[in-house]
């Protein structure tokens, strides 16, 4: 397929986008490691040095991927929260676990956002990814305010940053690779892997009592 350079922003958004679903399906579809720009090419209609001209490093489109994760989570979680009136403590926490639970890709990358995705991004693109989702934090601690009216900004902002790196560390945790399995079985004979929902659960009961 002949590469036609893009001439304006229309034409420049629509092929990071497709550079971002190239990305978001080599990640459905395997792991961290078969992201590269070699195979991105390959489903895509951009040579791979001509993607050098949208993103630096593999992160970066994985930190686009995340981005949107971000906000279609969000959507979905306060579509949930809206249908329900009334929300008690427990009712909140088992909507925050339940709300994890069609969103795989966003708990993979939860999972690698700190200790690998942002650690090779440039500081204007990371920066602008804070300031993205940033406007779904603010617009969590308004939800969290409505069942909480007597919590204070800064424990709400707490609560939702530990509740995101807490999600991101336990998938981990439940989902170890084939070597990992073994050396936990090798260790211990009685290990069983973690149930996700259960754990996480508790963490999230355990944060809501500082609101």
């Amino acid at each position: 397929m002949e590469f036609k350079r893009a001439r304006n922003d229309e034409q420049i958004a629509n092929r990071q986008e497709e550079i971002i679903n190239a990305c978001y399906s080599l990640y459905l579809n395997g792991k961290y490691d078969d992201i590269t720009f070699g195979k991105i090419s390959e489903i895509t209609s951009i040579s791979r040095p001509s993607i050098y001209n949208y993103y630096i490093t593999k992160e970066e489109i994985l930190l686009d991927v995340l981005e949107k994760e971000y906000f279609r989570w969000y959507e979905n979680f306060k579509n949930s929260f809206d249908e329900n009136i009334r929300l008690s403590k427990r009712d909140l926490c088992d909507l925050l676990v339940n709300s994890f639970d069609r969103f795989d890709i966003f708990l993979r990358l939860l999972s690698i956002q700190y200790n690998i995705i942002e650690k090779n991004c440039s500081f204007e693109k990371l920066t602008q990814f804070k300031m993205n989702i940033q406007q779904v934090i603010n617009s969590l601690e308004l939800l969290v305010g409505k069942v909480f009216p007597r919590s204070n900004i800064d424990s709400r902002s707490e609560f939702i940053l530990a509740m995101f790196s807490v999600v991101g560390i336990l998938y981990e945790i439940c989902n170890p690779n084939e070597i990992q399995s073994k050396a936990m079985k090798v260790a211990n004979r009685e290990y069983k892997l973690p149930n996700y929902k259960k754990l996480y659960s508790k963490y999230i009961e355990s944060l809501i009592l500082n609101l």
